[in-house]
This record gives structure tokens, C-alpha cells and sequence, in this order.
């Protein structure tokens, strides 16, 4: 609608005297003042786009208004020093022509622009994307989770019947040591299982076959601490090391629930000490068997 109103009034090939202009009642600033549909007269337009920009709340976009002023300027024709005037008339149809092929092709643009861009709404910002989540549990494989189980029975065993100074459990990513103290298991010098050792090792054994398939092997090792042993029955602590380690283990196979294949033993004698020999606490720490429990590799 207003460039309709500037090309009618572009077209009255009227001229517009300089005075005029400069008291602002008539001329080019009133034309381009009613091109922008202010109806506003009694300043320049200088003055009076200032003064819209300032105090006016007009109803079109600024960069619309300043859109129209760049097409308009070179239909303007320069001052003429002799006769004063300016000629709006021939100026006006060079900028009415302007108008009418490059609004249309700014006003194509910003639609493309747009279109090219759809509109995201608040809640489409906020969403999270649950398909790239999984959940821990269902992560993990039946062997990690068996292996899992088989950790917290044995600690839950020690724990409730009150074990913690004959037996300790600890584990890394896919090993469980489970170690008796050897004082528990068997008298000093001696490699048979004590009745109350042997009552605890029937327990232990029953809750690793419940996990038994998470389980690669058992490795029954025997360790003594540095005093030296010799009598009719052994000849060194690597010798008694290895007979507490194959006695055990033929316990635990002789209860048929796990396979013989999953069972090693070995004797170390006093040469893994966890503990200094140079006091008697850490010589009974050093005396041991340890079970270390390795977990079935996933691709087996």
C-alpha cells in the first residue's frame, strides 16, 4: 500500500522549490513522509525520521523504512543553484521502477530465509534423546553380572557370620581373591584341614557354584611364612605350602560341584609374603590360602 501512495505522488511531475522544502509543509520530505503513511508535516525529513525513531512506536519495522530510504535516494535529483528547485518528477520514476522490481525480490528473500529455518519450539530444545542411553544393568553381560553376585554372596557370608578375622575378600575388574587365614584352616606344621575349617570351606564352596559358569578358574594357592620347617613330613615350607594347597582343593573337588578343569593349586612357600616377617602379626598374615577366582572371558 505505500509504495502504491509514493508512486502517486511521484507522479504528479510537479517541482518542488528548495524553500518549501527547508519549512518542511511541502516538498520531497513531506512526499517521503507520506510514503511512509506518518501524515506528519512541519519538519524536513531528516528531522522527522529522527524524530520517528525516537518517540514513535511505527507500526513498520525499522529496516523496512530504512529499505525504502536506500531505494528512494537515487531517484532524487540534485539541486539545481540557478532555479532553486528540485526536480521530483523525473527522479520519482526512476525510484517508483526501483520500488516495484526490488521489494518484491527482498521480500521473496526473507521468506526463503525463514522457510529455510523452522521454528524450533521450547520443548523440542529440552528434550533428551533416550535412544543413545542404555541402562547399566542391561549393559552388562550374564557373566559380569554372575561374577558381580559371586563377589557380594561371599562378602555377605563373611559379614553375617562373623568371619572377618579368619577370612577377607577383595576383587578387581575380573578377579576375586578370597584368602583364609591358614591358622583356620590347618595347626601349625600341619597340612590337614581342621574340622571347623573344613565346615566354612563347605559353604564357601556351595555359593561359587552358584555363579560357576561366570567362573574361568580357581587357583588354590598355598603360603607359609619365612620360619623354617623340617621334619618326617616336610621338607621345607614350599613343601607344606603345596600339600595345604592340594589338600584343599581336593576338598573342594571331592564336593562334585565344580569342575575339576576350573581347579588348579600351587605352592609358593614363603615367597609371596603380604605382610613383613619380622613380627609375628605379619608372619600369621603371611601364613594363607588364597582362592583367586578368575572371570570367564565374554567370548568364551
Amino acid at each position: 500500500m505505500e509504495v502504491a501512495a509514493l508512486a502517486c505522488l511521484l507522479n504528479t511531475e510537479s517541482t518542488v522549490d528548495v524553500s518549501e522544502q527547508t519549512n518542511g509543509d511541502t516538498g520531497f520530505g513531506a512526499i517521503f513522509n507520506k510514503a511512509l503513511g506518518t501524515g506528519q508535516t512541519g519538519k524536513t525529513a531528516q528531522k522527522k525520521t529522527e524524530q520517528q525513531e525516537k518517540t514513535e512506536d511505527d507500526d513498520q519495522p525499522e529496516d523496512a523504512a530504512s529499505q525504502i530510504a536506500a531505494l528512494l535516494m537515487p531517484g532524487i535529483v540534485g539541486l539545481t543553484a540557478q532555479t532553486g528547485s528540485v526536480n521530483a518528477a523525473a527522479g520519482g520514476q526512476a525510484g517508483i521502477q526501483k520500488l516495484t522490481t526490488e521489494i518484491p525480490l527482498l521480500q521473496t528473500a526473507s521468506q526463503e530465509g525463514t522457510a529455510a529455518q523452522p521454528a524450533v519450539t521450547d520443548t523440542e530444545q529440552f528434550m533428551v534423546n533416550y535412544s543413545n542411553r542404555t541402562d547399566d544393568s542391561a549393559a552388562q553381560s550374564k557373566t559380569e553380572l554372575a561374577f558381580d553376585q559371586l563377589y557380594a554372596n561371599i562378602k555377605r557370608y563373611i559379614s553375617e557370620n562373623g568371619l572377618g578375622g579368619q577370612l577377607s575378600v577383595s576383587r578387581t575388574e575380573d578377579t576375586i581373591i578370597l584368602r583364609f587365614g591358614a591358622v583356620f584352616l590347618f595347626e601349625s606344621g600341619k597340612a590337614d584341614l581342621l574340622p571347623n575349617g573344613q565346615a566354612t570351606l563347605t559353604n564357601i564352596v556351595d555359593i561359587i557354584s552358584q555363579n560357576a559358569s561366570a567362573i574361568k578358574l580357581i587357583t588354590i594357592e598355598g603360603n607359609t611364612d619365612n620360619v623354617p620347617i623340617k621334619n618326617s613330613e616336610f621338607s621345607d615350607n614350599w613343601d607344606l605350602s603345596v600339600n595345604r594347597a592340594v589338600n584343599v582343593l581336593r576338598t573342594v573337588q571331592g564336593y562334585q560341584v565344580i569342575g575339576a578343569s576350573k581347579l588348579a593349586a600351587v605352592g609358593y612357600g614363603e615367597y609371596q609374603p603380604i605382610a613383613s616377617n619380622q613380627t609375628e602379626e605379619g608372619r600369621a598374615r603371611n601364613r594363607r590360602v588364597d582362592f583367586v577366582i578368575q572371570k570367564m572371558p565374554e567370548d568364551s
